[in-house]
């Protein structure tokens, strides 16, 4: 149990990391990027065709075109759809938002928890339980 208490404390950590990365790149340039910029980054769309075959599998592109009132909108999801893996109908999807003048993409990469419990291991091996502290 003091190991899932140590990742979810990594798990926290994540959000704020990217979210200065993504200042640091200049990726916030809106208000609405505020609601992306902590939990994916903005990368081009002609950096996407050069994706290695690994990455499509671990990458969701948040960015999508929606059909509203007859006309196409482009929005950016905060949870991925089940289309915005990248791989499968990726081209088809790159193409659409290309014609419609968009350069970048938000793109949040799928972290597996097992990745955080191996971040675990070093403060509950250092530490300890953190709720004896709190306890005490």
């Amino acid at each position: 149990m003091v190991m899932f208490i140590w990742a979810a404390a990594a798990f926290l950590i994540a959000p704020p990391v990217i979210f200065v990365h993504n200042a640091t790149k200049g990726n916030i340039g809106s208000a609405s990027d505020l609601k992306m910029a902590w939990h994916a980054t903005k990368r081009n769309i002609s950096e996407l065709g050069e994706i290695s075959e690994l990455d499509h599998n671990s990458s969701w592109i948040l960015t999508d075109v929606i059909e509203k009132d007859g006309e196409k909108t482009v929005v950016n999801r905060i949870l991925p759809s089940r289309k915005s893996i990248i791989g499968e109908n990726r081209v088809t999807e790159l193409a659409i938002l290309e014609e419609m003048g968009i350069e970048s993409v938000w793109i949040t990469r799928k972290h597996p928890f097992i990745v955080y419990l191996f971040f675990a291991i070093l403060p509950m091996l250092l530490l300890g339980d953190p709720l004896a502290y709190l306890i005490r």
